[in-house]
């Protein structure tokens, strides 16, 4: 079983356990971080509404602007996602 580490979220609770969804989905179905992250990205423009971006990976910075209760950055197992609506 996938170990999930929340480390921040604005995310209401069920869009949240949809983006950790996602992510485990995303790292038995695809090989590669972009892969991931394009995945990622489908499902929850599909599910939310447009303009969600996502970076995957197991050592990467970043500093992105969002709206507002739409971001959120957590690990399974080592692997990092971090999930943002900005537009």
């Amino acid at each position: 079983m996938s170990e999930v580490k929340m480390i921040q979220s604005e995310l209401p609770e069920s869009m949240e356990g949809s983006a950790v969804s996602y992510a485990k989905d995303a790292m038995k179905l695809k090989t590669t971080e972009s892969e991931m992250a394009k995945h990622i990205k489908t499902k929850m423009d599909k599910a939310f509404g447009k303009h969600w971006h996502c970076v995957v990976g197991k050592n990467f910075g970043s500093y992105v602007t969002h709206d507002p209760g739409n971001y959120v950055f957590f690990y399974v197992d080592k692997m990092a996602f971090q999930i943002s609506r900005f537009g």
